[in-house]
């Protein structure tokens, strides 16, 4: 399939995508860090994540998709990423994994390895820049879901500006670098995912009130 085909998601048809995946994988409660790997493979069209050595030196990308013989895809991952980068391996699949559930059908033509790369420069470009801008959304939100961040975040917004005080200095990047080290993810992707959920204005707010409570 082109590009130019492929569906276009809203931030709540995302989040929406992201729970269905989650829920009968964690019906009771979801536990964090999200356990991506089994998550990825219990996916009735993936057939497994597979670690490939010098995937980044060759072809410059950490994942991409491979298209299988039997219709089904393999997410690709580089071998030192997968062994040693733990937290951009697990974005990194998780993305893959977004254009499963959002874009599948753009892989049906790649038969091959370098195919499938090829389609991935294609779609980072700037005329396709929204198919991965949805599969980060998708990430973040299988990564960090919206329930947890939501009963996570106000809890541990309590205890450090009891034990800190309330400059927004210090809270947020202590809040940041806390909560990257629960959910097992950058910093950075932590810090888009408290702006998607809208969580970063009512952080600020509260600590410009200097209220131990976060109210969302």
């Amino acid at each position: 399939m082109d590009p130019s085909h492929a569906r276009k998601h809203t931030p709540r048809e995302i989040e929406v995508k992201a729970a269905e995946v989650l829920r009968p994988a964690y019906p009771i409660e979801i536990s964090i860090p999200v356990d991506i790997d089994r998550l990825a493979e219990s996916h009735p069209m993936v057939d497994e994540i597979a670690p490939i050595a010098s995937l980044e030196n060759q072809f410059n990308v950490a994942a991409v998709l491979y298209r299988k013989p039997n219709g089904h895809v393999a997410i690709i991952v580089d071998e030192n990423t997968f062994d040693y980068q733990p937290t951009r391996a697990s974005f990194s699949i998780a993305h893959e994994f977004g254009h499963v559930v959002l874009h599948r059908k753009l892989w049906d033509g790649c038969n091959t390895l370098s195919q499938s790369v090829e389609l991935h420069e294609r779609i980072k470009s700037i005329y396709w820049r929204v198919i991965e801008r949805d599969a980060n959304r998708f990430a973040s939100a299988i990564l960090m879901p919206s329930s947890t961040m939501h009963e996570l975040v106000p809890r541990l917004y309590t205890v450090l500006v009891e034990e800190y005080g309330y400059e927004p200095s210090f809270i947020l990047p202590k809040l940041c670098t806390q909560l990257a080290r629960e959910y097992t993810v950058s910093a950075q992707a932590l810090q888009i995912r408290l702006d998607e959920l809208s969580l970063n204005n009512k952080i600020e707010t509260a600590l410009s009130f200097r209220s131990p409570y976060l109210d969302i």
